[in-house]
């Protein structure tokens, strides 16, 4: 699939036939100046290096060089695949939390494990597209939230 990032300066394209038109005029023009000074084989003898081929061949590079610039500004792409809607993930996250007598310490008010409970409701407002799931544990680990994307319910149950 091919498309262009900056389309708007294929516009510029449209000025290659008006280029080639005043080419042409200037080409005509011009020769019809020498034909006026001097005939067709004593101009030969006087500018033997001037070839109407080479002149003709140089412009139509000119004109190439031209289009190339002109695509080259529009910025071509190529996409080897089909867009397809992105498709929003998050992350699953399994959260453990000590609920044993040492997180009733006050060293952080009011206490460990309110602290971490008030952390852990921030942290559920914040997570919208996630999944998530709370283990608990003194001394033995149980699965109080198994893993959901309902955080209003997993905030409950902290």
């Amino acid at each position: 699939m091919y498309r262009f990032y900056s389309p708007e300066y294929l516009y510029l394209l449209l000025l290659i036939p008006l280029l080639m038109g005043v080419g042409f005029y200037a080409f005509r023009k011009r020769r019809a100046q020498e034909r006026r000074f001097a005939e067709l084989p004593l101009l030969k003898t006087l500018k033997p290096e001037s070839s109407t081929k080479r002149r003709i061949w140089r412009n139509g590079f000119l004109l190439l060089a031209l289009v190339f610039t002109i695509g080259m500004l529009a910025r071509p792409q190529v996409s080897t695949r089909q867009d397809v809607p992105k498709e929003e993930k998050g992350i699953e996250a399994m959260i453990c939390l000590d609920i044993s007598n040492s997180m009733l310490c006050e060293d952080v008010k009011p206490n460990r494990l309110s602290f971490a409970k008030q952390v852990l409701g921030r942290l559920f407002d914040v997570m919208w597209n996630d999944k998530v799931g709370l283990v608990v544990f003194a001394g033995n680990a149980y699965t109080q939230i198994p893993i959901t994307t309902d955080l209003s319910a997993a905030k409950q149950f902290l």
